[in-house]
């Protein structure tokens, strides 16, 4: 538990997950998440039924990947040095969060 309701998971090979409460809709959220992403050179794609936010690893971070389902954001980080071809796999594998 990391507070506020937020919830972290970190997987045997080092991949972490992120689980925050997120009050605001779709609608408000992706607007957000663009303005965050677009310095770093973010792309979005269709992911488990929304649009989703992600990172290529490179010298400043690692791979990321973000969404938003069940009222929670959702990011997924590579810090076992997985590309982002593995956190979209992995991702698609999780039971839907809410």
């Amino acid at each position: 538990m990391i507070g506020d309701g937020s919830i972290g998971v970190r997987f045997d090979h080092g991949a972490e997950m992120y689980y925050w409460p997120e009050g605001a809709p779709e609608r408000r959220f992706l607007p957000r998440l663009k303005r965050e992403l677009r310095d770093l050179r973010g792309r979005f794609i269709g992911f488990r039924g929304t649009t989703a936010g992600m990172l290529e690893a490179d010298d400043r971070g690692p791979a990321v990947v973000i969404w938003l389902e069940g009222g929670f954001e959702i990011e997924l980080y590579g810090w076992g040095r997985q590309p982002l071809k593995e956190l979209l796999a992995l991702g698609r594998t999780l039971v839907a969060a809410g």
